[in-house]
């Protein structure tokens, strides 16, 4: 059986399979509970680097981002 992704993780889908958007909201008991990130994924280097992530809207303030 496989396992199902998080209702916390969207993905909008478009003709990009290279460059993704995707939506993540924070969940209970963590510093972001109920908040909404639009994140940008790029693996157009995929194979010669790691992809690249970028936050579309505001930017969490946390030491490790």
């Amino acid at each position: 059986m496989a396992a199902q992704p998080s209702a916390r993780f969207k993905h909008k889908v478009s003709d990009n399979l290279q460059r993704w958007v995707i939506k993540v909201t924070g969940t209970a008991g963590t510093l972001y509970p109920g908040k909404s990130y639009q994140l940008l994924v790029d693996f157009a280097e995929l194979l010669m680097e790691t992809p690249q992530v970028v936050f579309l809207n505001v930017v969490l303030m946390h030491p490790h981002l």
